[in-house]
């Protein structure tokens, strides 16, 4: 009895070896080609990344006209490969959107960013009836664009830090 499961372990051995054996090339080609693709990807990135921070150059003028600033700017290197925007409005900012996206000749990213500007200021009341108010707003552009809106609350310490600041930096001459 001891001999058959010797033999049977033997063979089991015998046919566990051809078979990794059989998957040991297959593995490897799954390895090229998994590192074919993540260079493809990477350069798909780049080239991405590349376009991307051209055509936000374009836009860095036109949001400075209307009111705002690009505070940030973002990347991710995934499938879709991804690049975004963080904008923050400067004091006044709202006011002066209206009139830049009358401009004729925008292109459609200036268009679809000055668009959804204006789509997210349109609920600002609201935001502000719930003691917030609008911070940044994030536009990822890729396959799939999104619009993120942070919102801040009127108690954060970002609202008290500029209080305190305005007060500290006061002088008795300024009230006169």
């Amino acid at each position: 009895m001891f001999d058959k499961i010797k033999e049977k372990s033997k063979k089991l051995k015998a046919s566990a070896d051809q078979k990794l054996k059989n998957t040991k090339p297959l593995l490897e080609n799954a390895s090229d080609s998994l590192k074919e693709k993540t260079g493809t990807l990477g350069n798909k990135a780049t080239s991405l990344l590349g376009d991307g921070l051209a055509e936000i150059n374009k836009l860095r003028p036109l949001l400075e006209e209307s009111g705002f600033i690009i505070g940030d700017v973002y990347f991710g290197i995934s499938f879709p490969p991804k690049i975004g925007i963080i904008i923050e409005q400067k004091i006044g900012g709202i006011e002066n959107l209206d009139n830049i996206s009358d401009h004729v000749n925008l292109s459609k990213l200036q268009s679809a960013v000055l668009s959804g500007i204006k789509k997210v200021y349109e609920m600002n009341e609201v935001v502000e009836n719930h003691d917030h108010t609008i911070g940044q707003i994030e536009i990822e552009i890729g396959l799939a664009p999104a619009i993120k809106v942070h919102l801040n609350s009127n108690k954060s310490r970002a609202f008290s830090a500029s209080v305190s600041l305005n007060e500290e930096t006061s002088s008795p001459q300024d009230e006169k």
